[in-house]
């Protein structure tokens, strides 16, 4: 059985209303609520990168979200192998 937890970085709007899902090279800043939405959320192994993430690239949203309204959040991951 295969279980493993690791620390990561994901992008969210100050509030924890918009989180950072998409691929490297279309990046969306998409609702927490949306549970219809199924891209993969952005993760990052540093805070650093994370703080780049959005300081140097900016994301498709609807809302008046600027880059003084996001910040990095460390988050857990956790993987569990379901046998």
């Amino acid at each position: 059985m295969f279980n493993t937890s690791e620390t990561k970085w994901l992008i969210m709007s100050k509030d924890r209303k918009f989180v950072a899902k998409g691929t490297p090279r279309s990046r969306y800043l998409v609702s927490v609520d949306d549970e219809k939405d199924k891209k993969r959320f952005l993760t990052y192994t540093t805070k650093a990168k994370a703080e780049n993430g959005f300081k140097k690239s900016w994301f498709y949203c609807a809302g008046d979200i600027t880059r003084h309204d996001l910040e990095a959040v460390e988050v857990s991951v956790t993987i569990n192998e379901i046998v």
